[in-house]
């Protein structure tokens, strides 16, 4: 599989790491459950998209920023092992090219909004013509014990960074290199990376790995 080369644009591809987080940031248009300040679409409004389940489900597959990282052909497995069922099986709106998960709920995650009086949880984002995606790889196990150690180690949801007008992704490597986070939504936050202060993140680019440590 080929790997892009890392730019000096924005990263905006998701990243997920082990044990249980919540997501961080939301889109324009869905109340947050702890930002009531803005407002929850309806499961009619205009700005909620009406294709059929399976459609949306496709598009999560296909036109998501995780499926342009793991490819189309890995992003069901992904999705399937994130939330610990079928993907066949997810409930999805699609709303401000942003996807909520509505079914399954995610299991000791707690949800992003409400839909509908529903939770909904945010799941990816719809692809975008700005900043670089990362070519990556499924991580597996090398070894029996590797699978038996970490194979059913639940995921974290996908961590986004999201500026300030909740709508544009990403962060540009020359404020990220400088650690200015000021355009970061929620930029003082602690980081949902599970109970721990740091993790390191390793991003394949090219022939080389890059750590980054948050």
């Amino acid at each position: 599989m080929s790997e892009a080369p890392l730019d000096k644009g924005t990263v905006s591809s998701p990243i997920s790491t082990h044990k249980t987080t919540r997501v961080a940031g939301v889109d324009e248009g869905v109340t947050p459950v702890d930002q009531q300040a803005v407002r929850a679409p309806s499961l009619s409004s205009p700005s909620v998209s009406t294709r059929t389940g399976a459609l949306q489900r496709d598009l999560l597959c296909t036109h998501s920023y995780i499926a342009r990282m793991l490819g189309a052909a890995h992003a069901p497995r992904y999705f399937s092992q994130l939330v610990r069922v079928d993907e066949h099986t997810f409930q999805l709106v699609i709303s401000n090219e942003t996807f909520w998960l509505l079914y399954p709920a995610v299991k000791d995650v707690h949800p992003t909004t409400y839909i509908g009086n529903r939770h909904a949880w945010l799941l990816d984002y719809m692809m975008r013509n700005v900043g670089t995606v990362v070519p990556q790889r499924l991580w597996t196990p090398a070894a029996t014990s590797d699978a038996q150690q970490y194979g059913t180690v639940p995921l974290n949801m996908p961590i986004f960074f999201v500026q300030k007008d909740s709508v544009t992704l990403g962060l540009p490597l020359d404020q990220a290199a400088a650690g200015n986070c000021a355009a970061l939504l929620n930029a003082r936050a602690p980081a949902p990376v599970g109970q721990c202060s740091t993790t390191t993140i390793r991003i394949l680019v090219s022939f080389f790995l890059m750590l980054l440590i948050v």
